[in-house]
Protein backbone atom coordinates (compact mmCIF):
# COMPACT_ATOMS: atom_id res chain seq x y z
CA UNK A 1 0.00 0.00 0.00
CA UNK A 2 2.95 2.56 1.08
CA UNK A 3 4.41 1.74 -2.47
CA UNK A 4 0.76 2.57 -4.34
CA UNK A 5 1.12 6.19 -2.50
CA UNK A 6 4.69 6.79 -2.97
CA UNK A 7 4.31 6.28 -6.81
CA UNK A 8 1.87 8.88 -7.40
CA UNK A 9 2.95 11.65 -8.28
CA UNK A 10 2.30 14.80 -6.03
CA UNK A 11 0.14 16.25 -8.31
CA UNK A 12 -2.19 13.45 -8.66
CA UNK A 13 -5.55 13.34 -7.58
CA UNK A 14 -7.87 10.75 -7.72
CA UNK A 15 -11.46 10.92 -9.55
CA UNK A 16 -14.30 8.61 -8.31
CA UNK A 17 -17.78 8.22 -11.10
CA UNK A 18 -20.20 7.73 -8.98
CA UNK A 19 -23.65 6.19 -10.12
CA UNK A 20 -26.70 6.84 -8.23
CA UNK A 21 -30.55 7.14 -8.83
CA UNK A 22 -30.10 10.81 -9.96
CA UNK A 23 -27.37 9.71 -12.30
CA UNK A 24 -23.72 9.72 -12.56
CA UNK A 25 -21.82 11.79 -10.80
CA UNK A 26 -17.82 12.90 -10.65
CA UNK A 27 -16.04 13.61 -7.42
CA UNK A 28 -12.96 13.65 -5.76
CA UNK A 29 -14.50 12.08 -2.49
CA UNK A 30 -14.77 8.46 -2.41
CA UNK A 31 -19.01 7.72 -2.91
CA UNK A 32 -21.07 7.84 -0.44
CA UNK A 33 -22.34 3.97 -0.95
CA UNK A 34 -18.92 2.55 -1.11
CA UNK A 35 -19.00 1.26 -4.58
CA UNK A 36 -17.44 3.84 -7.07
CA UNK A 37 -18.25 2.62 -10.94
CA UNK A 38 -14.97 3.58 -11.95
CA UNK A 39 -11.74 5.62 -10.63
CA UNK A 40 -8.79 7.01 -11.87
CA UNK A 41 -5.99 9.13 -10.76
CA UNK A 42 -5.70 12.48 -13.14
CA UNK A 43 -2.70 14.59 -13.30
CA UNK A 44 -3.32 18.25 -11.66
CA UNK A 45 -1.30 21.09 -13.43
CA UNK A 46 0.22 23.62 -11.58
CA UNK A 47 -1.39 27.10 -11.76
CA UNK A 48 0.69 29.29 -13.86
CA UNK A 49 1.58 32.80 -12.49
CA UNK A 50 -0.50 34.75 -14.99
CA UNK A 51 -4.06 32.43 -14.37
CA UNK A 52 -3.16 33.39 -9.85
CA UNK A 53 -2.63 37.12 -11.49
CA UNK A 54 -5.76 36.99 -12.74
CA UNK A 55 -7.87 35.15 -10.36
CA UNK A 56 -6.75 38.10 -7.60
CA UNK A 57 -8.17 40.69 -10.10
CA UNK A 58 -11.19 38.95 -10.57
CA UNK A 59 -11.52 38.51 -6.77
CA UNK A 60 -10.87 42.17 -6.51
CA UNK A 61 -13.73 43.04 -8.75
CA UNK A 62 -15.79 40.71 -7.38
CA UNK A 63 -15.44 42.18 -3.87
CA UNK A 64 -15.89 45.86 -4.97
CA UNK A 65 -19.34 44.64 -6.73
CA UNK A 66 -20.61 43.18 -3.39
CA UNK A 67 -19.70 46.17 -2.23
CA UNK A 68 -21.52 48.67 -4.73
CA UNK A 69 -24.66 46.23 -4.30
CA UNK A 70 -24.43 45.86 -0.01
CA UNK A 71 -27.50 46.50 1.49
CA UNK A 72 -28.43 49.84 2.34
CA UNK A 73 -28.98 50.89 6.46
CA UNK A 74 -32.72 51.11 6.76
CA UNK A 75 -33.76 55.06 6.54
CA UNK A 76 -35.17 56.15 9.84
CA UNK A 77 -37.96 58.58 8.98
CA UNK A 78 -37.90 62.15 9.16
CA UNK A 79 -38.81 63.59 12.51
CA UNK A 80 -41.95 65.31 13.21
CA UNK A 81 -42.26 67.81 15.54
CA UNK A 82 -45.61 69.49 17.33
CA UNK A 83 -46.33 72.26 18.89
CA UNK A 84 -48.06 71.89 21.64
CA UNK A 85 -51.78 72.42 19.87
CA UNK A 86 -51.18 75.39 18.05
CA UNK A 87 -51.97 72.71 14.76
CA UNK A 88 -48.88 73.60 12.91
CA UNK A 89 -46.15 70.63 12.12
CA UNK A 90 -42.50 71.25 10.98
CA UNK A 91 -41.56 68.67 8.61
CA UNK A 92 -37.97 67.78 7.74
CA UNK A 93 -37.21 68.83 4.00
CA UNK A 94 -34.19 67.42 2.40
CA UNK A 95 -31.52 69.52 -0.05
CA UNK A 96 -31.09 66.66 -1.87
CA UNK A 97 -33.99 65.57 -4.54
CA UNK A 98 -33.18 61.58 -3.37
CA UNK A 99 -30.11 60.92 -0.45
CA UNK A 100 -29.63 57.27 -1.79
CA UNK A 101 -29.50 58.60 -5.21
CA UNK A 102 -26.15 61.17 -4.34
CA UNK A 103 -24.69 58.21 -1.84
CA UNK A 104 -25.15 56.13 -4.87
CA UNK A 105 -23.50 58.39 -7.46
CA UNK A 106 -20.29 58.54 -5.38
CA UNK A 107 -19.95 54.90 -4.78
CA UNK A 108 -20.14 54.58 -8.42
CA UNK A 109 -17.60 57.17 -9.34
CA UNK A 110 -15.29 55.37 -6.83
CA UNK A 111 -15.83 52.16 -8.23
CA UNK A 112 -15.00 53.40 -11.96
CA UNK A 113 -11.60 55.70 -10.44
CA UNK A 114 -10.46 52.83 -8.88
CA UNK A 115 -10.87 50.33 -11.99
CA UNK A 116 -8.65 53.14 -13.96
CA UNK A 117 -6.59 53.88 -11.55
CA UNK A 118 -4.46 56.96 -11.65
CA UNK A 119 -3.62 56.87 -15.31
CA UNK A 120 -8.33 57.93 -16.32
CA UNK A 121 -9.16 59.48 -19.28
CA UNK A 122 -10.34 63.25 -18.58
CA UNK A 123 -13.47 62.63 -20.37
CA UNK A 124 -14.24 59.71 -17.41
CA UNK A 125 -13.53 62.04 -14.51
CA UNK A 126 -15.37 64.58 -15.90
CA UNK A 127 -18.35 62.33 -16.67
CA UNK A 128 -18.33 61.04 -13.16
CA UNK A 129 -18.11 64.25 -11.72
CA UNK A 130 -21.00 65.47 -13.05
CA UNK A 131 -23.08 62.23 -12.76
CA UNK A 132 -22.27 63.05 -9.00
CA UNK A 133 -23.14 66.84 -9.12
CA UNK A 134 -26.53 65.75 -10.88
CA UNK A 135 -27.35 63.49 -8.03
CA UNK A 136 -26.71 65.54 -5.11
CA UNK A 137 -27.74 69.47 -6.17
Amino acid sequence: MLLCVMAAPLGAQQIYKCVTKGGVEYQSMPCANGEAAKTWNVEVAPRSAESVVNERRLDMIRQQNSASIAPQPARRPAPVYRNGGGGGQLHHISQYRDANACEAARAERERVFRAYGTNRPFDVGRRMDDMVWRACK
